[in-house]
């Protein structure tokens, strides 16, 4: 009958037999309390292997989240720039600009508002951008800010 919802009475019973096969009462006693013991004390062991685990791949998540990677399609002294920033919400709007901060750096600025007349859940949404820079092909470094705050900037070169 295996196979038809009658499973489950073979454990029980291979734990009886098991059991029994110790000899005495104590020995079977005993050997019910280690496994009992070696059950609980794996279990604590994954989930302190879980924690620790997790809280690294969270913080790796968290940073991945809030660095932005833009591709910069190269022209002849033009930079086209794209890619995603992740915003408060989708309520919320991107504008980005790029400024000259000296001769060979420039600042990508991103900012954002809320749309007032939407309701929307909050979390973070991505959001799409594009700019174009005039300036040297080589020799140019970019710097982000969102919301007048730093963020990691990870430029992906691409020739025209």
């Amino acid at each position: 009958m295996l196979g038809r919802g009658n499973d489950c009475r073979i454990i029980p019973i291979g734990l009886a037999f098991w059991l029994l096969s110790a000899g005495s009462y104590n020995e079977s006693v005993r050997m019910l309390w280690n496994l009992v013991s070696f059950t609980a004390v794996a279990g604590v062991a994954a989930y302190i292997v879980f924690l620790v685990l997790g809280s690294a791949v969270e913080a790796q998540v968290v940073y991945d989240a809030n660095r932005v990677v833009v591709r910069d399609r190269l022209g002849q002294r033009v930079h086209n720039l794209s890619g995603m920033v992740m915003v408060p919400s989708e309520c919320h709007a991107l504008e980005s600009r790029a400024k000259q901060i000296d001769g060979a750096n420039f600042l990508i600025e991103f900012r954002t508002w809320e749309d007032p007349s939407r309701t929307c859940f909050s979390g973070a949404a991505p959001k799409q951008f594009h700019l174009t820079v005039f300036a040297p092909s080589v020799g140019v470094a970019f710097q982000a800010t969102l919301d007048d705050v730093p963020i990691p900037l990870e430029l992906i070169p691409a020739i025209e």
